[in-house]
């Protein structure tokens, strides 16, 4: 009985330790930010086309759960027009960039970029 407890223990202490792990290495990847001026959207497949502060085409992927402002209030991803300057959250994984946070801004693209 007492070889079946330390043998549940040292399973609980190992997955506690690997939960741990996995969580610090989320946090070091984090996400990014940027700047970028909206080419097109298209609202029924969930992206949005745009140019970074160097010229260059990005896709960004919306994310279903992305808070997407303007003004500070919630708007829809079809009332993003092109032209439009975002500010943008977003991850970036296997070179695939999907927005967490949208807000449409004001002015001129800032010197970021993706």
């Amino acid at each position: 009985m007492k070889k079946y407890i330390f043998v549940i223990s040292l399973l609980a202490l190992f997955a506690l330790t690997t939960a741990a792990f996995a969580q610090e290495a989320d946090q070091k990847q984090g996400s990014k930010k940027a700047t970028v001026k909206v080419v097109s959207v298209d609202a029924s497949a969930n992206t949005i086309e745009a140019k970074d502060t160097t010229g260059a085409n990005v896709t960004l992927k919306i994310s279903p759960q992305a808070k997407i402002t303007k003004e500070g209030k919630a708007i829809t991803l079809a009332e993003i027009k092109a032209n439009d300057t975002l500010a943008i959250e977003y991850d970036e994984e296997g070179g695939n960039l999907t927005a967490k946070t949208v807000a449409v801004v004001a002015g001129k693209a800032k010197s970021s970029q993706p």
